[in-house]
């Protein structure tokens, strides 16, 4: 999955509950936000684009809730900012929440969010299973961007949202490529705010 490259139209904000004092990222530093777990790539990206926006990034204390909890940690003034992705962003929108940050498409427009990996010495000792695990993964990421209507369908069922709801969440870009260009960025970000202990090696890691 990757993000739409759209502000305003991605599956993944920072919100803030619609009267709070928090206008922009910058505004995120000494706050309490929430992510759905630590060291990863929600509060590397909320790091970066709070750095990029000239805010302090050390400051923000980042806290564990998962995304379904989300909007009400939020309304229940639990947390000052909710890093959700959707289907439960669209829910906080409904109930009031206002974005501050699409912090996956301010850090990179192509921005990769997850994949699959093995490892070469599977991949080497099972070379058939690897090539068709690939290519059915590969068709099923055309099929999902073609039929996004086919997506919703599916998301509905392990999720308990309503009909109206799904019809209006932001789906995620389905690509079959890595972007590199984003994936550099983000392993440097990674690396600059200790998420990573040293910068990846794309070279070993993308096809």
């Amino acid at each position: 999955t990757s993000t739409t490259g759209e502000e305003g139209k991605d599956f993944g904000a920072v919100v803030v509950p619609a009267d709070s004092d928090i206008q922009g990222p910058a505004d995120l530093a000494g706050k309490t936000v929430s992510v759905n777990n630590l060291a990863n790539i929600g509060d590397t990206t909320i790091r970066y684009v709070v750095d990029q926006a000239g805010g302090d990034q050390s400051s923000i204390k980042f806290v564990e809730v998962p995304f379904p909890d989300a909007p009400a940690a939020l309304a229940n003034n639990q947390v000052d900012a909710a890093w959700i992705l959707d289907p439960f962003l669209t829910t906080a929108l409904d109930e009031g929440a206002r974005v501050v940050s699409w912090n996956y498409v301010e850090v990179d427009p192509m921005l990769d969010i997850a994949g699959y990996f093995s490892t070469e010495q599977y991949i080497g000792d099972n070379k058939e299973v690897a090539d068709a695990f690939q290519s059915a993964m590969n068709k099923s990421l055309e099929y999902a961007q073609a039929n996004p209507e086919e997506v919703r369908r599916i998301v509905g069922t392990y999720t308990e949202m309503p009909d109206e709801v799904l019809a209006r969440i932001t789906l995620p870009a389905f690509r079959v490529e890595f972007d590199r260009d984003a994936a550099t960025k983000l392993g440097e970000a990674a690396t600059d705010y200790g998420t990573l202990k040293k910068a990846p090696d794309l070279d070993a890691l993308l096809p």
